[in-house]
């Protein structure tokens, strides 16, 4: 019986190292054989990718005729200590008539070398920063250059505007609502990353709101009437591909880098996945990018009436499906792909609702006369 028993352990102990041996046998060629066979088979990757299309211009403003450096001079000295009691300049600047004449007016004064700064940036009408002013300046680490102040001194040049049209100081009023449609086409027309381009945008917008409710409070037989509506005319935003064609450029070399452990944070995994010649090729997954980055920039340079969205390649896989991105030719490359696309698209959807707002502001001015 003891026998019997020594043999049925035997055979247990005998299967089980003959399980564990193709089970070793099976992970061998899973995680080793086949990879590399593939990488060896399918493992050639595409010509490197042509973007010549996607290239910046050199930008030479002098410095004493560049807006940007006096839009920097309202960093860290905008004071709303007076902003009234419930009420947020982010949110309420358009109310301004209403709030109490003594807190407007010391609101202003607080900041009047900010004020003043805003109006030269208006004066000289051009913009650029000087961080992407050249293509050779665009990378990585580009320094962050701090825009919150921009606007929120657009907001106080828009309750000054709206201070001087209910006091009837109409002309003065209208100059000043303008100061943030000029400065912000500027910077939305100039050459430079997309958030300061959406930045632009915003400050614009502000503008045009401040302006209607300005036209709003004069006098419809004022002879000012026509003379501004003119000067908006001309304050239309040009097509600008250049911020798309930034982020582009970021993107692309942050690609290049992508095996560096200083601009990514890989785990074991996705590192040795980079090292297969199947499973990730650079020059394929920067075609994703350019495809949809030069698509991007062409619907910049479109009438607003003709612009489309723009849709990346569906690159997006089901992490859970293992079989699936076990086979699939530039799966991690793929997975990289992380486009905002909803977000860039999002961009010149801005944009154009900030046009057609200034195409409706004109008309307020014809409705007016």
């Amino acid at each position: 019986m003891k026998k019997i028993n020594k043999t049925v352990a035997a055979q247990i102990t005998s299967g089980a190292f003959k399980f564990l041996g193709l089970a070793f046998v099976l992970l061998v060629i899973v995680v080793l054989v086949i990879p590399f066979t593939l990488s060896i088979i399918k493992g050639r990757d595409i010509a490197p990718v042509d973007d010549s299309k996607l290239q910046l211009q050199t930008i030479n403003i002098p410095v004493e005729d560049n807006s940007f450096y006096d839009l920097e001079k309202t960093r860290d000295i905008i004071n709303t200590n007076s902003v009234p009691k419930g009420k947020q300049l982010v949110s309420d600047y358009l109310t301004s008539a209403e709030w109490d004449e003594e807190a407007v007016e010391q609101l202003l004064a607080d900041n009047e070398v900010a004020l003043q700064h805003f109006t030269d940036a208006a004066a000289k009408g051009l913009f650029q920063l000087p961080d992407a002013d050249d293509q050779s300046k665009i990378s990585l680490d580009m320094p962050v250059t701090p825009l919150n102040s921009w606007r929120e001194t657009s907001r106080l040049s828009g309750v000054k505007a709206i201070w001087l049209a209910s006091s009837g100081r109409s002309e003065e009023a209208l100059d000043e609502a303008f100061k943030s449609i000029i400065v912000g086409n500027a910077i939305e027309n100039s050459q430079g990353l997309v958030i300061t381009h959406l930045v632009g945008i915003a400050i614009k917008n502000t503008g045009l709101d401040v302006l209607q409710k300005v036209i709003s409070k004069i006098p419809s037989d004022s002879r000012l009437l026509a003379e501004y509506k003119l000067k908006l005319e001309s304050l239309q935003a040009t097509g600008n591909s250049a911020p798309y064609i930034t982020e582009y450029l970021v993107t692309k070399e942050a690609l290049a880098n992508v095996h560096n452990d200083r601009y990514n944070q890989f785990g074991l995994v996705s590192k040795i996945l980079l090292k297969n010649k199947f499973y990730y090729k650079q020059n394929l997954t920067q075609s994703y990018y350019f495809d949809f980055y030069n698509n991007l920039s062409i619907e910049a340079g479109k009438n607003c009436a003709e612009v489309k969205t723009v849709q990346s390649q569906s690159m997006l896989l089901e992490e859970s499906n293992f079989i699936k991105m076990y086979f699939t030719e530039n799966a991690l490359g793929k997975s990289l792909m992380h486009i905002p696309e909803v977000a860039l698209n999002n961009v010149l959807a801005s944009k154009c609702a900030t046009e057609a707002k200034l195409k409706e502001t004109i008309l307020l001015f014809e409705n007016r006369e």
